[in-house]
């Protein structure tokens, strides 16, 4: 008898420590986060480069950024705190094209470039298109894809990528692949190591199309859109493998960290969109900011919708399409910063990349009409 209590007495214990740490962390995961502001000096962009002329790259060090401006093929270091520049490198290529699409990581600068003269009134069917990569380390040049014989040169749609996702090993893209069996959509990966492409996925057809990838060390992430809806993707880059995550609702927009994949609820009229948070460990999906985090100020009345999202490392950044303000998400403190105090205009828009935890956005005083670029690094509040 009394050894049938301790075994009930022991079991209830069990029951009750498993029932407390479920309960935690449910309480946990449901929690809005907590928001904080800000208040990192910005530094002002374009005080070193004219971006009317050029385009931002990205850091190449804390004291160092990278241009490239629109007149010539040269990429461009300038010193921040004695503004000496620099050439590094002239992208130099077979194509020599119009350049559509680009990104930069870890000393590595991609592109996607096209010859097609109607680039720029919007009915480009992107002939001789192609993607480089350049290492700006030691300025070699690599063809990663472009035109080839299967592709009609009379056609009714554009192949080249419509965007380029880089990590420092892998580059990442939607496009098309064109074969003896057809043309298709499809998910592209190069090797930058081992200078190979390869396949993700490609779509049943031209019905079928992708959104826009995105890769850390392991993983590819994208969205398929077809006449069921989206569904969401990830490419085992390591095991070949690919696998359909379905999360809580449907996504409009997503990105990957270096343990996470973050996305955006489909947008529903008079609805707050959501930002969901996929854990790779242990395959999890937990909603984190919600209508009931409130991150407008009193005198804003909108619902919560996020634009522009991008992530690096562990941050995820994004602004509301109404209102005048600029977050960015520390996903390992699980705080909101508000950026809010270094903006001093109306946000036109924030640039891309959101490289090295290094925010750039262009804003325009509504007064004078002067329009500048602030750049403030992300770090990490305990």
């Amino acid at each position: 008898m009394k050894k049938n209590l301790s075994i009930s007495c022991i079991l209830l214990a069990v029951v009750t420590i498993f029932s407390l740490y479920f309960y935690q962390e449910r309480e946990t995961k449901s929690l809005p986060a907590s928001i904080e502001p800000y208040t990192e000096t910005a530094v002002i962009l374009s005080d070193y480069i004219d971006f009317e002329k050029s385009i931002y790259i990205g850091h190449k060090s804390d004291h160092e950024i990278l241009y490239k401006n629109y007149a010539d093929n040269y990429i461009r270091s300038v010193d921040l705190n004695t503004q000496e520049q620099q050439e590094l490198i002239k992208l130099d290529t077979q194509t020599n094209g119009t350049m559509t699409t680009f990104d930069y990581k870890d000393n590595w600068f991609v592109w996607s470039e096209s010859q097609d003269a109607e680039l720029r009134v919007g009915s480009s069917i992107g002939e001789n298109w192609a993607v480089y990569a350049a290492d700006l380390r030691t300025g070699e040049i690599i063809f990663v894809d472009g035109e080839n014989d299967f592709f009609p040169k009379t056609r009714n749609f554009d192949p080249h990528p419509w965007s380029l996702s880089v990590n420092g090993s892998f580059v990442v893209y939607a496009s098309y692949t064109a074969n003896e069996d057809g043309i298709y959509p499809a998910i592209k990966i190069y090797d930058l190591n081992n200078h190979k492409l390869e396949i993700a996925d490609t779509a049943d057809s031209m019905q079928t199309t992708f959104g826009s990838p995105s890769v850390n060390d392991k993983n590819v992430v994208y969205l398929k859109y077809d006449s069921n809806g989206s569904s969401l993707w990830t490419y085992d880059i390591e095991k070949h493998k690919r696998m359909c995550i379905e999360p809580p609702e449907p996504l409009q927009e997503i990105c990957i960290t270096n343990s996470f994949i973050v996305g955006v609820s489909e947008w529903q009229p008079q609805k707050s969109e959501s930002l969901y948070c996929y854990d790779f460990a242990h395959k999890k999906w937990s909603k984190q900011i919600d209508a009931t985090t409130k991150l407008y100020p009193n005198n804003i009345d909108s619902t919560l919708e996020f634009a522009e999202l991008q992530s690096s490392n562990d941050f995820i950044t994004w602004r509301p399409i109404t209102g005048n303000a600029l977050y960015v998400w520390d996903i390992t403190t699980n705080k909101v910063l508000d950026l809010s105090e270094n903006v001093s205009g109306l946000i036109d828009y924030v640039l891309y990349p959101f490289d090295e935890d290094y925010l750039v956005w262009c804003e325009t005083n509504t007064q004078t009409q002067e329009t500048k670029y602030p750049c403030i690094k992300i770090s990490s509040s305990s």
